[in-house]
C-alpha cells in the first residue's frame, strides 16, 4: 500500500469536511494520546505489520498484528503517538493501543431491488444514533444502531432503479431479527461502501490529495403503515445530505 504521513482529515457527525489541519509527523517531540474509531486497512512488513486508518490519518500499529485482520473496524479507547521514539521518519507508529471492541460488519448491496418486499428484514430499527466516516477508512462507515434485538443482521441497500435526486443517493437500512429483546439494544457496526464510492462517486482534489465522494440520504425501516407499506425515516435533513469519501488511490 502507499504510505502517507499522518495527517488530520476533519470529520463531523453526519458529514465530511475536506479541510486539513496540522501534520502529526513525529517532529513535535513528546507524545499525545487520541481516542478514535479505526479501520485495519492493510499489512506492511516494512512498517512492522498492521496499518490502521484513523480520523487523524494512517499509522503503523504493530501491536495489533496478531489480533486484527484487514477490514476490521475497531473502537479504540485510545492510542499514543510517542514523537520522541518513532522507529522511522517515513511513517508514524502508534503504541499503547487500547481496543474497546472489534466491530461487526454488515452487508451493503447495490442493484435493482423492490424495497417494499422486506423478505426476512422485518425488524423495525429504533434509531440511528451515529455515523462516522473518514477518507482514511477506505470507504468503510461506522454506524451506531439501536433495535429491539440482541444481534440482528443489518442490510444497507442502494436501489439502482430509483432515480437520484440532484446526485444524492437514497440508501435504505433494514434489519433481520435474530434474538428478540424487550428493550432497545445499541451496538456499533461497520459497512463497506467502497464499491458505491468507486462506481458512482464524484472526484475532488483538496491540498493536492485526490478523493472520490458520494452524497446520500440515509433511511431506516421503522415499521409498516396502516396500508401495509414499509415506512422509512431519514436520518439526515433532506436539505443536508451526508458525504462519504475515500482517497481515490485507496479504492
Amino acid at each position: 500500500m502507499k504510505t502517507k504521513k499522518l495527517f488530520v482529515a476533519i470529520a463531523a457527525f453526519m458529514s465530511i469536511g475536506f479541510g486539513f489541519t496540522a501534520c502529526i509527523d513525529g517532529s513535535k517531540g513528546n507524545s499525545a494520546t487520541f481516542p478514535s474509531c479505526a479501520v485495519v486497512v492493510g499489512y506492511n512488513l516494512n512498517m512492522g505489520g498492521t496499518i490502521i486508518g484513523t480520523p487523524y490519518g494512517y499509522c503503523a500499529a504493530p501491536e495489533l498484528t496478531s489480533t486484527c485482520n484487514p477490514g476490521d473496524g475497531l473502537i479504540l479507547n485510545s492510542f499514543m503517538i510517542d514523537y520522541d521514539n518513532q522507529p522511522s521518519t517515513q511513517y508514524t507508529t502508534a503504541s499503547n493501543i487500547s481496543v474497546s471492541e472489534v466491530v461487526p460488519v454488515f452487508q451493503f448491496r447495490s442493484g435493482r431491488y423492490d424495497l417494499s418486499d422486506l423478505g426476512v428484514y422485518t425488524l423495525p430499527i429504533s434509531n440511528v444514533l451515529g455515523l462516522s466516516s473518514n477518507p482514511c477508512y477506505g470507504g468503510k462507515v461506522f454506524f451506531t444502531l439501536a433495535s429491539k434485538d440482541n444481534g440482528p443482521n443489518y442490510l444497507l441497500t442502494y436501489n439502482t432503479a430509483e432515480p437520484d435526486s440532484a446526485g444524492i443517493k437514497n440508501l435504505y437500512l433494514q434489519a433481520q431479527p435474530l434474538s428478540a429483546s424487550t428493550t432497545d439494544v445499541q451496538k456499533n457496526y461497520l459497512c463497506d461502501l467502497s464499491y458505491l464510492i468507486s462506481q458512482f462517486g464524484s472526484d475532488t482534489t483538496v491540498s493536492s490529495v485526490n478523493y472520490r465522494y458520494i452524497k446520500i440520504n440515509l433511511k431506516y425501516y421503522t415499521g409498516m403503515s396502516g396500508t401495509n407499506t414499509p415506512e422509512y425515516k431519514t436520518v439526515n435533513d433532506t436539505n443536508s445530505p451526508l458525504y462519504i469519501s475515500a482517497f481515490k488511490d485507496g479504492l
